[in-house]
C-alpha cells in the first residue's frame, strides 16, 4: 500500500511515517517508481509504536524496543525491561511532583508582608527544601546530551 493510503489506516499523517522512518523505527519500504510501498506488517509495527507512544515512551526507548534486542529476544523481555526502567522514571517523577506540591501548600500558608521577607525565610528552609528533593530524585544527574536524548538513568535501590 502507499504511504497515504496507509496513514489513512493507521490514522497518523504521513510526515509521522515519514518521520518514523527517518529515526529508525520502521525499516523504510521498498519503492516501486520511486512510491514506498508498505506491506500489511507495517500496520503491527506502527501498532506497537502507538501503544508505546502512550504508555510514555520516548522514541529513542521504542527504537530500542524494535530494534535494539538481538532478534530472538522475545517481546515480553523487551517490553518488561523497558517497562522496569519507565516505571522507576514515573515513581521518581511523582516523588518529585508530591515534593513540589507540598512546597506549594507550604507557601500558600505565607503571610509575608514583601518578597524580601519571603526570600529571607525561604533562605533558612532551603537546606531543609534541598534535602527533601533530594531523596526524592535525581534530577541534578542528568545526562549531558541534551533534552533530546531523555535518556535518565535509574536510581540505585540496595537489595
Amino acid at each position: 500500500m502507499k504511504i497515504g493510503e496507509l496513514a489513512v489506516r493507521a490514522k497518523l499523517a504521513a510526515s509521522a511515517i515519514r518521520y518514523y522512518e527517518q529515526e529508525g523505527l520502521l525499516a523504510p519500504p521498498p519503492r516501486v517508481g520511486g512510491i514506498r510501498v508498505y506491506g500489511p506488517q507495517v500496520m503491527h509495527e506502527l501498532a506497537v509504536v502507538q501503544f508505546a507512544k502512550d504508555a510514555g515512551f520516548t522514541l529513542p526507548e521504542i527504537k530500542q524496543l524494535l530494534h535494539g534486542f538481538p532478534s530472538s529476544t522475545p517481546a515480553s523481555e523487551r517490553w518488561k525491561k523497558l517497562a522496569r526502567r519507565k516505571i522507576a522514571e514515573m515513581e521518581e517523577t511523582i516523588a518529585r511532583a508530591r515534593a513540589m506540591k507540598t512546597m506549594l501548600e507550604r507557601v500558600m500558608k505565607c503571610e509575608c508582608r514583601d518578597l524580601k521577607q519571603c526570600a529571607q525565610g525561604m533562605a533558612r528552609r532551603a537546606e531543609a527544601r534541598r534535602r527533601i528533593l533530594a531523596r526524592t530524585s535525581h534530577w541534578g544527574k542528568r545526562s549531558t546530551a541534551g533534552p533530546a536524548s531523555r535518556t535518565r538513568i535509574p536510581a540505585q535501590t540496595s537489595s
